[in-house]
């Protein structure tokens, strides 16, 4: 009966809280407008930009000196004889101008940007977390007041539960809010092939055997 009792409890609790969840949303109040200031967007930007360059040891330098002026840092490079690849992190204001300095090394061969708006998302996570703690705390007093072995057990069964929740859902939270404060962009510099003298050969070759079977 004691744990039945305690479960009980426990349920009644989880369903305030989310009512009070509920009755927030109702009124269209979230966690980060309470206030009543807008909340900022929050946005996750991803680029790739591949560049054709002429010396790739010399423009691989100035690539990480552009994302470190700029505030960045890089988290990932490999160099080699013809190519080089690097994915760094910038301040999202300065996506643009850090993309357009890096197809300045050389010439561009295609860039491409994303956008998340991922503002929804945060919003609704960050109130799982905070329904979570209320039904925490709550818990934690009745523990407290608790005079019964078996009803602590089963709300520290409990507690351990919901704090092993709270702690991956914050995980989570931040690591949505890292990448919506520093964006990804890849960058590829290549050398780029000028065929020889044999090779325009075969390029010539092959445009006229793809016009006589091509219509």
């Amino acid at each position: 009966m004691r744990k039945i009792h305690v479960l009980l409890v426990i349920a009644i609790i989880f369903f305030v809280s989310c009512s009070s969840a509920q009755k927030m949303d109702s009124l269209g109040v979230r966690s980060s407008e309470t206030t009543g200031v807008m909340q900022d967007r929050s946005v996750i930007k991803t680029a790739t930009i591949s560049v054709f360059v002429g010396s790739i040891e010399e423009k691989a330098r100035r690539a990480k000196e552009i994302v470190s002026s700029s505030g960045g840092f890089v988290m990932y490079d490999s160099q080699e004889s013809s190519d080089y690849f690097m994915n760094a992190k910038v301040p999202p204001a300065k996506l643009d101008q850090i993309l357009d300095e890096i197809g300045k090394l050389g010439e561009e061969e295609r860039r491409n940007q994303t956008s998340e708006d991922v503002t929804a998302q945060l919003s609704d996570l960050q109130a799982v977390i905070n329904n979570k703690k209320i039904l925490r705390d709550k818990l934690r007093k009745l523990a407290d007041a608790s005079r019964q072995m078996s009803d602590i057990i089963e709300m520290e069964k409990e507690l351990s539960r919901l704090q092993t929740d709270i702690d991956s859902l914050e995980s989570q939270l931040k690591g949505i809010q890292s990448r919506v404060e520093m964006s990804s962009v890849s960058v590829s510099l290549k050398i780029k092939r000028t065929p020889g003298p044999l090779g325009w050969i075969f390029i010539g070759v092959y445009w006229v055997i793809e016009k006589l079977f091509i219509w």
